[in-house]
């Protein structure tokens, strides 16, 4: 097998360990609401899935942050091009 191909097997198998992992974490929210859901009154399973939230909030990026992000990702990727042009005016067969 060749390294490319190789590596694309290995790449594989990480990506189905992580999705296994994630699954199981899945999982284990799933279970910790279901138990939220079946032992806490009402104000009480209010004020956890707040707190829940309030924190989960603080690590999740804002859609304006996500935004300008990808702005900026853009203008990187517009300027890159721009570079390229320039390097392939020097030098006609540097695509190759």
């Amino acid at each position: 097998m060749s390294l490319e191909l190789n590596d694309i097997f290995v790449d594989c198998v990480k990506i189905t360990n992580a999705y296994r992992n994630k699954h199981k974490e899945l999982q284990e929210v799933f279970k910790a609401y279901k138990n939220l859901k079946d032992t806490c009154d009402s104000e009480t399973l209010n004020q956890m899935l707040s707190d829940i939230s309030d924190n989960v909030n603080s690590k999740i990026i804002s859609k304006e942050k996500l935004s300008s992000m990808i702005d900026e990702q853009n203008n990187v990727m517009s300027e890159l091009s721009k570079i390229r042009k320039e390097i392939l005016k020097v030098y006609p067969d540097f695509n190759q």
